[in-house]
């Protein structure tokens, strides 16, 4: 019962967050947002035949903008289904990545694409805080206390002290969660084999193919490569974080 109740809890995070973004770009005017690039936006937009005029409108990249609203998804199931201090921290990692990738592809704007940025390491960094600290036994309150440091610093030295490769650093991230995950089950003695780690290991590895093939413009899809990427983001979090939980 909890699994559907979660579930519609999630839907209806969906629902309004997603109505409450419309709502908000609807009544923008392009022209008097500071920063506004309006050839910028994903690169199908680009050809456009007259760019500029076509472009002049938010959100930009209507299918990259709204699929942001995944994040807020699992953060709200999270929230519901496991509702610790730790799944509090992670799910406004979640909310803070959702509302900054949603205003970079709305506007295109440089300060928008620093939030957006900022936002995937705040995300990544406490996910392998969490992961780290449970594998060290950590209590949950100070697991939390050490996930949102690790966040708020992680997002703001990455982004703006400490520039560099972000597929880089969010690759280390994502390794050093998954050692400590597989650290923390042999510590446990659980089987390896677990389908909550192969699930969102294979989420991620879809999100980075669709990823990769968008950037170099082959997805079949035009305008739903790097939208899957938020989609497929969202969802093996939830899953890797979820089966973490389960096997304290």
């Amino acid at each position: 019962m909890t699994w559907i109740i979660s579930i519609a809890f999630a839907a209806c995070g969906l629902l309004v967050v997603g109505i409450a973004l419309h709502k908000v770009f609807r009544s923008l005017d392009p022209s008097k947002i500071s920063g506004y690039r309006p050839c910028a936006g994903g690169w199908w937009e680009a050809k456009l035949n007259n760019c500029s005029s076509g472009l002049l409108k938010v959100p930009q990249q209507p299918v990259n903008t709204y699929t942001n609203v995944a994040y807020v998804a699992v953060g709200f199931f999270l929230l519901f289904k496991i509702n610790t201090l730790p799944s509090y921290v992670l799910s406004l990692t979640l909310l803070y990545l959702c509302v900054g990738s949603a205003l970079y592809h709305a506007m295109s704007t440089r300060w928008a694409g620093s939030l957006d940025v900022s936002g995937m390491y705040a995300l990544f960094s406490a996910m392998t805080a969490y992961i780290i600290c449970k594998y060290i036994g950590l209590d949950n309150s100070l697991v939390a206390l050490i996930m949102f440091m690790v966040a708020v610093l992680c997002g703001y030295l990455l982004r703006y002290r400490y520039r560099g490769n972000m597929s880089l650093k969010i690759g280390i991230f994502l390794v050093l969660t998954y050692l400590f995950t597989i650290l923390s089950m042999l510590q446990n003695n659980r089987s390896l084999v677990s389908g909550y780690l192969i699930a969102s290991f294979a989420m991620f590895a879809l999100a980075y193919l669709a990823w990769i093939l968008d950037k170099a413009r082959n997805f079949p899809l035009k305008r739903f490569g790097h939208g899957l990427w938020h989609v497929l983001t969202a969802a093996a979090i939830s899953v890797l974080f979820y089966g973490s939980y389960l096997s304290e």
